[in-house]
């Protein structure tokens, strides 16, 4: 596997997990990084906006989730979605989507 898909992977179990510390260490050079969202995907989404230089959010984030209770007609327990939306004045889009902890590509 590549090491940029491996970094992805690992990040987005970090951002997926809330408090979650991820380590990545490679022997080949000695370089380690380091992931944890003690705020999970909303802790994410600011610290990545950030990184791209964005400003800050003009509203409060936007987050929410919804989960199935047990004995749902359609849904197994526990499945649901979880979203997290913050608007900027400008600067770069960025979206991300997640299934099942796996990063999906958008179209």
């Amino acid at each position: 596997m590549p090491v940029n898909e491996l970094i992805v992977l690992l990040r987005s179990k970090a951002v997926l997990l809330p408090g979650l510390k991820v380590t990545l260490k490679q022997e080949k050079g000695g370089k380690t990084q380091q992931w944890q969202y003690k705020d999970g995907l909303t802790g994410y989404l600011g610290s990545a906006l950030s990184d791209l230089g964005a400003p800050e959010s003009v509203i409060p984030v936007f987050e929410g989730s919804q989960y199935a209770e047990k004995g749902h007609d359609t849904f197994a327990s526990g499945e649901g979605a979880q979203w997290s939306v913050m608007w900027t004045e400008d600067g770069p889009l960025l979206r991300e989507s997640y299934v099942n902890l796996i990063r999906s590509r958008l179209a």
